[in-house]
């Protein structure tokens, strides 16, 4: 009687257990939509994205921007003129990240204020009619006097770094290879048959002084190495 008690508490403990870690693995699997801004160059930028594993459907943004913009009040700048803020997104693949420009801000009205941008964010997982909501508070102000080398992605420099390099090494081969055709044309020596610069007059192998006009036929083709 007291073994089957504690078979049944220990599975019960195990079906709990279980229930648990299935949940949390769900949980890991959810989709984790962000909302961010940037200022390179002095100018909004607003950064939608997911780094969950799955995707999000359906995502849907509720905005309240107190962010002071230039010419907000002639034509339509900010959140409003963000076509995925005022229409949502129907499916957000995970790892994604969006950058949408949002305009410049008057930062000579930011001074010393309390502008919040306050973004609401509902949306659904890949496999999930279950509805998740987030809300981001961002300041601002926190902005001021920021440094704009703060927003440059380091990985796109390294890339134009490597670039940069290419197409220095490519013109320096193209250089050299004008300057000193010797080193793409070769023809074979009379003598030992190595290959030699087609200008040489002694063979760097055997040592043969080369006769120009017996080394190589007019009809023969051109080794280029």
């Amino acid at each position: 009687m007291v073994a089957n008690v504690i078979l049944v508490l220990l599975t019960a403990s195990y079906v709990y257990l279980t229930r648990e870690m299935v949940i949390e693995m769900r949980s890991t699997r959810d989709p984790s939509v962000f909302v961010d801004m940037e200022f390179p160059e002095q100018r909004g930028r607003i950064i939608i994205g997911n780094s969950g594993q799955s995707a999000a459907k359906n995502v849907k943004f509720k905005v309240q921007d107190e962010i002071p913009w230039r010419g907000k009040d002639n034509h339509a700048v900010g959140f409003d003129a963000i076509k995925a803020i005022t229409d949502g997104l129907l499916y957000l693949p995970p790892g994604r990240t969006f950058k949408y420009y949002a305009g410049i801000p008057d930062w000579k009205k930011v001074e010393g204020q309390t502008c919040l941008l306050k973004v609401q964010v509902e949306y659904e997982g890949e496999n999930s009619k279950k509805r998740i909501k987030r809300e981001y508070v961002i300041d601002f102000a926190q902005f001021e006097n920021v440094l704009f080398e703060s927003f440059r992605d380091p990985n796109r420099e390294v890339a134009e770094a490597i670039r940069d390099a290419e197409r220095s090494r490519q013109s320096h081969d193209a250089s050299r290879s004008s300057s000193y055709p010797e080193f793409v044309s070769k023809k074979p020596c009379p003598t030992c048959a190595e290959m030699i610069p087609r200008a040489a007059k002694k063979c760097s192998h055997c040592g043969e002084l080369i006769d120009s006009e017996k080394s190589i036929g007019k009809n023969e083709p051109e080794n280029t190495a």
